[in-house]
């Protein structure tokens, strides 16, 4: 049933046992099953599909980067299941320059939002003398995460009415993609 089984090639689930450090574990694919294979040193292990990246630890991002002179978070609207969609600023509004970063359109690669956590701490980073460059000419809006719903809801690739943001750029609407309605709105 899987939407794009090429997608399974050379794939390797990830495990944990304490759901802080996770590693790569043999899998399988032969076109129906996804097979996980690992010898446990555990009585209890923990699978996912990439490292996961919780919702709290979302909170926690947002809450840090606020911490920064350098950030203004802003809610730019709510998701269909009522949670605010974040963005951060770094820089000023007004600068000669826009530069805009989305993650997590599909909620299921979280790999996103671990680099979205990385860009955070560089660019709160006063000494770094790349990022005060680039805050001398321009503004960074960062959405770390465009699909909270799908995200809290364990969804891969959709939102809470099943909508792909990914091709919603060009038909956005309150009621089947408001994350990236809001986003637009934004950008204009």
């Amino acid at each position: 049933g899987a939407a794009y089984q090429a997608g399974w090639q050379d794939y390797r689930a990830v495990a944990s046992y304490d759901r802080e450090f996770w590693f790569r574990v043999d899998t399988s694919f032969d076109g129906q099953n996804l097979v996980i294979e690992h010898n446990s040193s555990k009585d209890q292990v923990y699978f996912a599909y990439f490292a996961p990246y919780p919702m709290e630890r979302h909170a926690d991002l947002v809450a840090f980067a606020q911490t920064s002179e350098r950030c203004r978070a802003e809610t730019l609207g709510l998701t269909l299941d009522g949670q605010a969609l974040d963005c951060l600023r770094f820089g000023e509004a007004d600068a000669a320059r826009t530069i805009w970063m989305v993650a997590r359109q599909h909620p299921g690669e979280t790999m996103a939002e671990w680099w979205m956590e990385a860009m955070i701490n560089r660019l709160v980073d006063h000494s770094d003398p790349v990022v005060n460059a680039i805050l001398d000419r321009a503004v960074i809006y960062l959405v770390p995460n465009m699909n909270p719903d799908g995200s809290r809801r364990g969804h891969l690739r959709t939102n809470a009415v099943g909508s792909n943001l990914n091709r919603e750029w060009d038909k956005s609407s309150l009621e089947n993609s408001p994350e990236v309605f809001y986003v637009l709105e934004k950008i204009k």
